[in-house]
């Protein structure tokens, strides 16, 4: 059996031997047997989303046209939107670790009712359910659904949750007014960065353990949260480093789509070899940023969830193939919104200019329920803030 190390190499030639993408940036140099990972460029979202279909491996491409590889599209929440392939027995390889832990710590196991929220880009329906998993749409978040929703989730029973704290936090709301189900044990956190105020009210809301989950729809879980509060790297599925600041990932299980050396947009520091209490020996990560998107505020003094005005620029992306590189939205007035937008460079470009106001302003109305000002800005680039090294998909500048 290979070790991590043997692994990571296996994954390397894999990568730089059979996919277009990293063939390109060695400029035709063979990754050789004794190479190092150090030896190796690092790369960004935006990089890799722009390389497009060079991204898959060449043994997949089969699988590929056959449709036989699995599919789903990173949520935006960092302002880039990515399509991602899994082969389906690497997916199950790759979270098989994860699985072991959240059974050995909270003891939770695929045979416990689970409810999750899911982009709503990604199917027509709002819920879906099957056997023992409800699926909600986001979509639920601003369309004057979370009432029916939330009796939804209670009528469901479900003995675990994952949640991004946001929708925790709206969730928390709702429980308050509602009442909680019997036999909740347990919410993973997910997708956004965890304050200790939001975590320890849905604690006392919901009457549950809870644990932190930080991974990415690239290479799956990269750290877990054992119950003495370490994220512990996810070895067996991740090899993790630093660059500089900025946490960096190479995915041991997606050989269709390899990610080497993938440079996200958390930072962090990763402690070696540590013996934590909870009995596991090896890296701990401690994020040191993430994502924290504002709400909308609203006029009347309520607030609705920045997701509302995300779905449109999902939505477009798509109907129009991903247009859209990248994107930022500023609420600089309660009806005042701006729209910064980083088309895709293809011959369309400038049609889309003429069409994405309009589509744009139209969706911020529906959605907002009245007549709104909305600004779209069309830029080269959009830059990370200096203080958290991130770009923030969505803020409010009012007070």
């Amino acid at each position: 059996m290979l070790n991590n190390h043997q692994i990571l190499q296996k994954m390397m030639r894999h990568a730089y031997g059979t996919v277009p993408f990293y063939q390109h940036l060695m400029d035709g140099d063979v990754v050789a047997e004794s190479m190092e990972i150090d030896d190796l460029p690092i790369v960004d979202k935006e990089c890799m989303v722009k390389s497009g279909d060079s991204m898959l491996s060449s043994r997949y491409i089969g699988k590929y046209i056959g449709k036989q590889l699995s599919w789903t599209r990173t949520s935006g929440s960092s302002g880039i939107l990515h399509e991602i392939y899994w082969d389906d027995e690497d997916e199950r390889k790759s979270l098989k670790s994860l699985w072991l832990l959240r059974k050995k710590y909270y003891g939770i196991s695929p045979r416990q009712k689970l409810c999750y929220f899911f982009p709503s880009d990604i199917a027509v329906e709002k819920y879906m359910e099957k056997e023992r998993v409800l699926a909600v749409s986001r979509s639920v978040l601003y369309d004057g659904s979370m009432e029916e929703t939330y009796q939804k989730i209670k009528q469901f029973h479900p003995e675990w949750m994952i949640l991004q704290p946001s929708i925790a936090l709206l969730l928390c709301h709702l429980a308050e007014k509602y009442g909680i189900w019997n036999n909740l044990r347990y919410i993973e956190f997910t997708g956004e960065y965890l304050e200790l105020p939001l975590r320890h009210r849905v604690e006392a809301v919901f009457g549950c353990r809870t644990a932190n989950q930080y991974g990415t729809k690239e290479v799956n879980s990269i750290a877990y949260e054992c119950p003495e509060g370490n994220m512990h790297v996810m070895s067996d599925n991740v090899y993790l480093e630093t660059a500089g600041e900025n946490v960096c990932v190479t995915s041991l299980r997606n050989y269709a789509m390899p990610f080497v050396r993938y440079q996200l947009d958390d930072r962090g520091k990763i402690s070696r070899g540590v013996a934590c209490a909870c009995g596991r020996c090896g890296d701990i990560l401690t994020l040191s940023a993430g994502r924290s998107d504002d709400f909308i505020k609203l006029a009347d003094g309520g607030v609705m969830h920045a997701y509302a005005l995300m779905q449109i620029v999902h939505s477009i992306n798509y109907q129009y193939d991903g247009c859209i590189m990248q994107y930022q939205i500023i609420q600089a007035d309660y009806d005042y919104f701006v729209f910064k937008l980083v088309l895709a460079e293809d011959d369309s470009e400038e049609e889309m200019k003429d069409i994405l106001p309009q589509l744009i302003a139209r969706g911020v109305d529906e959605r907002m329920n009245e007549d709104c000002v909305t600004d779209v800005q069309f830029e080269e680039d959009i830059f990370p803030e200096e203080r958290t090294g991130k770009c923030r998909i969505f803020r409010t500048e009012i007070a």
